[in-house]
C-alpha cells in the first residue's frame, strides 16, 4: 500500500511536466489566422493572399506555363506564379509526386505536386501544392489543413490578421 501511493507521488510531477510542459510548450501553441491571410513563398519572397480552407485536405496553387522536365535523371517542373500586384515568379522545381484529382465521377486529372517553404504569419513549413489552375477562383493559393496542421486555427471570422514574417527560420515539415 505505502509503494503505491509512493509511486502515485513520484507520477503527479511527471504528469504535471506532460501536461504543462516547461515553457518550450508556449511556443509550440498554434497561431490564430484569419480565413484569407498573406503567405510569402520562400525563398522567391512572393507575397500572395490565400484562402486558408479547413475543408480542403490539400494545397493548391494557380500556375501557368507548367512544362515537365528532366534534370540530373528526375522529374522537374517549371511554371509561372503571378500575385494580385502583377509581379510573376518563375518556380522550377522537382516533381515530389503526381496527385490524382478527381473532376467528376469518372473523369480523375493528373497534377504534378512540389515541395515549397510557406510563411503565414509566423509559421514556415515546407508543404506539397499541387499546381492548378486557379485563375477563375478568387485567391490563387488555397492552403489546405495538412499544411496547418498543428501550427494553425483559423477564424472564418477574420482577415488578414498576421503578415508572414519568417527571416532567419528553416521551413519545418508536417
Amino acid at each position: 500500500m505505502l509503494v503505491r501511493r509512493f509511486r502515485k507521488l513520484l507520477l503527479l510531477p511527471t504528469l504535471a511536466i506532460l501536461l504543462l510542459g516547461s515553457g518550450s510548450a508556449l511556443k509550440a501553441d498554434p497561431v490564430v489566422m484569419g480565413w484569407i491571410e498573406r503567405v510569402r513563398i520562400q525563398p522567391e519572397n512572393l507575397l500572395m493572399e490565400a484562402k486558408l480552407d479547413t475543408g480542403a485536405r490539400n494545397t493548391s496553387i494557380d500556375a501557368a506555363d507548367i512544362v515537365e522536365f528532366t534534370r540530373g535523371g528526375k522529374k522537374w517542373v517549371r511554371f509561372n506564379v503571378s500575385n494580385r500586384k502583377g509581379r510573376t515568379v518563375t518556380f522550377e522545381r522537382p516533381i515530389f509526386r503526381i496527385a490524382w484529382i478527381k473532376r467528376s465521377a469518372t473523369k480523375t486529372t493528373p497534377r504534378p505536386v512540389v515541395m515549397l517553404p510557406l510563411c503565414i504569419g509566423n509559421v514556415l513549413r515546407e508543404v506539397e501544392v499541387n499546381l492548378a489552375k486557379r485563375s477563375h477562383l478568387n485567391y490563387p493559393l488555397l492552403v489546405g489543413r495538412s499544411a496547418m496542421k498543428g501550427k494553425v486555427i483559423v477564424d472564418p471570422s477574420r482577415e488578414f490578421i498576421k503578415e508572414p514574417i519568417c527571416q532567419g527560420q528553416k521551413p519545418g515539415t508536417g
